[in-house]
């Protein structure tokens, strides 16, 4: 009798434990998919305030989309990376403050984010070459500028500065933070913009 209730114990704590290893993996499934999913949005037009050209360019067979704010003269040429699950727009403010201080700018969408191309968020895999191809593109734009990125989260800034293309350009990196615009500004070569305390 006793050899029958342990042998009842054990398939009961087996299908006990198989159940939970599903409902585990069912739960960490859709989570995974919910962390990958694209973020895309209509934008819309941009703001009047600010001489933006909308672009678009490659990369890694995705379109991209952007804005380009083109300054005359420039001292610097900066490319702005949103967060993750954020788009151009969000970068908005940093491009007017960096424009008063003197820089062109190119805000985009990673793939997978607001009005660009993409099927998944990759955090970080396919961005960092989002991000090789934004400094590319504004760099022809541009040419002979220094190039300032500055980025925000998803993972962008470690795998990018790993890139041989981007170590072998001369630029500027700063993540955002709260106090992000005295380093960039002060080590890029363009002065605080007018009126701006930092």
């Amino acid at each position: 009798m006793w050899g029958n209730t342990r042998k009842s114990l054990t398939a009961l704590l087996a299908a006990a434990a198989l159940s939970l290893a599903m409902a585990g993996g069912i739960a960490s499934y859709s989570a995974g998919t919910q962390l990958i999913e694209r973020s895309t949005q209509k934008i819309g037009p941009p703001p009047v305030d600010l001489p933006i050209e909308a672009v678009t360019f490659e990369s890694a067979g995705s379109r991209l989309a952007g804005w380009f704010i083109d300054r005359k003269p420039a001292c610097g040429l900066a490319v702005l990376m949103h967060g993750l699950r954020a788009d151009r727009a969000s970068m908005l403010a940093r491009a007017r403050l960096l424009r008063r201080a003197g820089y062109a700018a190119l805000l985009f969408d990673f793939q997978a984010h607001g009005e660009s191309d993409g099927d998944a968020i990759t955090f970080g895999f396919r961005e960092s070459k989002d991000a090789e191809a934004a400094i590319a593109f504004a760099a022809a734009r541009r040419p002979g500028l220094p190039i300032v990125v500055v980025g925000s989260s998803l993972g962008v800034p470690r795998r990018l500065w790993q890139t041989k293309q981007i170590r072998s350009r001369p630029m500027c990196w700063r993540q955002s933070t709260r106090a992000w615009p005295r380093p960039l500004i002060t080590g890029c070569g363009c002065g605080p913009a007018p009126g701006r305390r930092w």
